[in-house]
């Protein structure tokens, strides 16, 4: 399904989320490689009381990591998502992993 998806997805169409009128409305990101330290920050911010987020179904070696990624993605969709997704790979500052 994701491969469909993403060849159906316009070029920067998440953009709508970030930005309004090219202005970034946003002004806190959690990633999900970093959730748990990310959250706990927030939440020390906004006076939150929180418990360390659990992660579970946790992947531990690179080639697992990979084989997961494999099953998602293909040349072609590495390819689209890296034209499509250009403006949150360059913010983010992700890389394309197992070329």
């Amino acid at each position: 399904l994701f491969k469909l998806w993403i060849k159906k997805i316009e070029k920067d169409e998440l953009d709508k989320f970030f930005y309004i009128d090219n202005k970034e409305i946003i002004d806190r990101y959690l990633r999900f490689e970093n959730l748990g330290n990310d959250f706990q920050l927030f939440a020390d911010e906004v006076g939150l009381k929180s418990n360390c987020l659990m992660h579970s179904n946790k992947v531990f070696n690179a080639s697992e990591k990979e084989k997961i990624f494999n099953q998602y993605y293909d040349t072609n969709s590495i390819s689209l998502v890296s034209k499509k997704f250009s403006k949150l790979i360059k913010k983010f500052e992700y890389e394309v992993p197992y070329q």
